[in-house]
């Protein structure tokens, strides 16, 4: 069934905090890893949190084309920090074949579930993808000449 495309358009457009997509896949993440919501958007740094934002910023980079600093919106954090965890990411999993399997169970769970509610892979709203800035001209004053006038020092 899913969700027809006005009511996609309506959460996708909500802002950062209320983005379906990054929703669902936070909500499989830390039902997968036996960690809270709180939990994972708390400052806490214990391995089992740290791993699960490892494995959320990864399966939303993979499934969606957010920017990132749309994602540290959403996970009260630094656009470096979710490049650092997408990187600590691949990283592990070309690593630790068991990261590796986790890092493919969470994508297939959350690919089923983005299908359940009605969600494209790799499609986002053109509003949350990254917009090319324009090029900005430089507003330069004329440059003006003061006339140095020199006063004769009579002694």
């Amino acid at each position: 069934m899913g969700l027809n495309a006005s009511n996609k358009v309506q959460i996708l457009n909500k802002g950062a905090r209320d983005t379906g997509e990054m929703n669902i896949i936070l909500k499989d993440v830390c039902k997968y890893c036996n960690v809270s919501p709180a939990d994972f958007m708390s400052k806490r740094r214990h391995r089992p949190i740290v791993d699960a934002r490892f494995l959320f910023t990864g399966t939303v980079l993979t499934h969606c084309k957010y920017t990132l600093e749309h994602i540290a919106k959403f996970i009260n954090r630094d656009h470096s920090s979710v490049l650092y965890y997408k990187s600590r990411c691949d990283d592990i999993t070309s690593v630790i074949p068991s990261f590796k399997a986790k890092f493919e169970d969470i994508l297939s769970v959350t690919t089923a579930s983005l299908e359940e509610y009605g969600f494209d892979s790799n499609q986002a709203p053109e509003s949350h993808t990254k917009v090319q800035k324009r090029p900005f001209k430089i507003k330069r004053k004329k440059a003006t000449v003061r006339k140095k006038t020199r006063k004769a020092i009579k002694v």
